[in-house]
Order: structure tokens, then C-alpha cells, then sequence
């Protein structure tokens, strides 16, 4: 019995630690003389891929490694991991996210979400300023939907926990999008699929 109470106990932990990601680091304890290695593999032996340096903040770490020592974060065009033993987490991250940027291509698309102010943008398009009128969460908390407004427009999102690549690089983020927008041009009702990022 014990063995199964041991098992559910380091499920739930993994689960619940799986669940608080992606979320915003800041480097910290690397001398102002130093960097933080980011790497191919979650390993000190893999190949250097690039870094962060000493004072970095906004890092989205977007997934750990299976011993929950690295974070896989995003450098330039890919992918690669960095020790957590140098990483803290940001306070104040709540779920949903108050900032967050939404983007796809075919066509290139892009909806960022700052606090209550949301603006839509495509590629050949004057942007489209709205405002947050609603966002809800189901009753599972690895997703959330959020509402905006426009003079003549509207765009409804579905955000959830979901590893997800923009198919143009090697990057991946750690929340998938559906959203559906309206009232835009002449095009009736859109429906576009995406990534969303918490950092900049």
C-alpha cells in the first residue's frame, strides 16, 4: 500500500509541477562576469547553443527535463536547455496570463494582449485596436478563453497548455491558440491556429 500511496504522491507531484509552465524566469546566482549556458541537450555535456547573460529576465521556460533539473527555453531560431539551479522563477504569474502574444502564419497574423488593451495585426493590414471584455477559465485549469472588442470587430481566443511549433523555426512555445475573428475587412468570419508566448 505504501508503495501505491508513494506512486500517486510523485504523479501528482510531477503533474502539478508539468502544469505551472510555461512560465517567466530570471537568471540568477551567475557572476557578472559569466554567462548561463543554454544546451542541445539537458545534459552539462551536450553542445553550447547559445546563453543568457547574468541580469536576464523574462526567460519563458516552457517545459522541464524528465529529472526536473533544466528548462527548455527558446534561443534565437531553436530550442535548447538551461540549468534550473540558475533560473527563479518571476513572481506574481498567474493563470490565465494578464500579457501574452498570440501569432501564426499562412497568412503571418498576430494578436498581443496587454492587461485589457488587444490588438489584432496581419500581414498587408492596417492593426486593429480592441478591448478585453471577458476571459474565462473551464472547468479544466490547462486552458482559458479570452473576448475583445472593437468598434466593428471582434476576436475570441482559446488558449491552452500545449506544446506548440510556429512551423517556420525550431522554436517551441508552451501554449496553442485557435482563435476566431470577425467583423475584419470583407473576409466574414476567420479562424486561425497559433502559438502563444509570455515574453516579449
Amino acid at each position: 500500500m505504501k508503495y501505491i500511496v508513494a506512486f500517486v504522491l510523485s504523479f501528482v507531484t510531477t503533474m502539478a509541477a508539468a502544469q505551472d509552465l510555461p512560465a517567466l524566469f530570471s537568471v540568477t546566482d551567475v557572476a557578472s562576469n559569466d554567462v548561463l549556458n543554454i544546451r542541445a541537450e539537458p545534459t552539462s555535456a551536450a553542445p553550447i547553443i547559445g546563453s543568457l547573460t547574468p541580469n536576464a529576465t523574462r526567460i519563458e521556460v516552457v517545459a522541464r527535463s524528465a529529472n526536473g533539473r533544466w528548462g527548455l527555453v527558446n534561443s534565437f531560431e531553436q530550442t535548447g536547455w538551461a540549468s534550473l539551479r540558475f533560473l527563479e522563477r518571476q513572481p506574481f504569474q498567474a493563470f490565465p496570463p494578464s500579457d501574452y502574444r498570440c501569432f501564426g502564419t499562412e497568412p503571418f497574423w498576430d494578436v498581443s494582449v496587454i492587461g485589457d488593451d488587444v490588438q489584432w495585426s496581419a500581414l498587408g493590414e492596417d492593426p486593429i485596436s480592441m478591448t478585453r471584455d471577458w476571459t474565462g477559465t473551464p472547468m479544466r485549469q490547462d486552458r482559458f478563453a479570452m473576448r475583445a472588442f472593437g468598434d466593428l470587430s471582434f476576436v475570441s481566443l482559446l488558449v491552452r497548455k500545449q506544446m506548440c511549433s510556429d512551423g517556420m523555426s525550431d522554436r517551441a512555445y508552451g501554449l496553442e491558440v485557435d482563435v476566431i475573428l470577425d467583423g475584419v475587412g470583407n473576409m466574414g468570419t476567420q479562424v486561425y491556429s497559433g502559438c502563444c508566448t509570455l515574453s516579449d
